[in-house]
């Protein structure tokens, strides 16, 4: 127990530091890298989410990311999203779950690009505050009723039965009020722009943070992967950002 929490605490702190050096260097090639790895794990962790093996999908996607260079990478999503569809509806595919990875978490990488390249590197932390915040929260709240009154816990979705309404509610609660005072100090937005923008990335999160456990219930599986160790996958770190970035977004770009 204490080997597992200690390993937890390790990973944590090295992301913290990784995420730290990305922020205070800013540069655009080591971004496009960084998320150029981020979204070769986060697929080939998602192929046996939806029963693929198929490992050329992570290249085709890699492909169409580097649009992102001299294109709005929500732009080169959308490329990929029509061609990959049209591709496997010219071949007449037998898999037409083919196109899941790119949906998902493929799409949400590029948005995430997207917010840095379009908003700036302040907006990145800004929404990853916001999510952590309201992580964190849900999850200590949840940890408190549980232990001091669990008979008034309800269940927030059949596809993850330990989180609850409760912890949910704390967590938006929370996490909007952090993100809301983070951005109308350090990004040039109003408060109310700030506030709206914080609470929608915490709802979004959380349908983001339901929707991998659903896929690995699916699956039978409890991590996404191992690469963070205690931790899980990168799948497993990173879906309440992936669709908290497609709810600032929709408020900022």
């Amino acid at each position: 127990m204490f080997t597992s929490l200690l390993n937890r605490i390790i990973v944590a702190a090295l992301l913290i530091i990784a995420f730290s050096v990305l922020v205070v260097l800013d540069s655009f090639w080591l971004n496009f890298a960084v998320f150029a790895l981020l979204l070769c794990v986060a697929m080939y962790e998602s192929l046996p989410l939806y029963g693929l093996n198929q490992k050329f999908l992570i290249i085709i996607a890699l492909v169409f990311f580097s649009f992102s260079i001299f294109l709005n990478p929500l732009f080169a999503m959308l490329t990929m999203l029509c061609l990959v569809a049209g591709g496997v509806a010219f071949v007449k595919s037998p898999e037409p779950k083919l196109i899941l990875p790119f949906l998902y978490p493929a799409a949400p990488v590029f948005a995430l690009f997207a917010l840095l390249n379009e908003c700036g590197m302040l907006c990145l932390v800004w929404l990853v505050i916001t999510v952590a915040t309201s992580d964190t929260a849900a999850f200590a709240c949840g940890k408190i009723l549980r232990l001091k009154k669990p008979d008034i816990l309800r269940s927030l979705s059949p596809a993850s039965p330990n989180k609850s309404i409760q912890g949910a509610l704390a967590g938006v609660i929370l996490g909007s009020f952090v993100g809301a005072l983070y951005a109308s100090i350090f990004v040039d937005v109003s408060f109310f722009v700030a506030l709206g923008a914080s609470v929608l990335a915490c709802v979004f999160g959380v349908f983001g943070d339901l929707f991998e456990s659903y896929l690995k219930r699916l699956s039978d599986v409890k991590d996404s992967g191992k690469i963070l160790g205690e931790h899980g996958g990168v799948l497993d770190r990173f879906d309440a950002i992936f669709f908290g970035a497609i709810a600032m977004l929709v408020v900022l770009a």
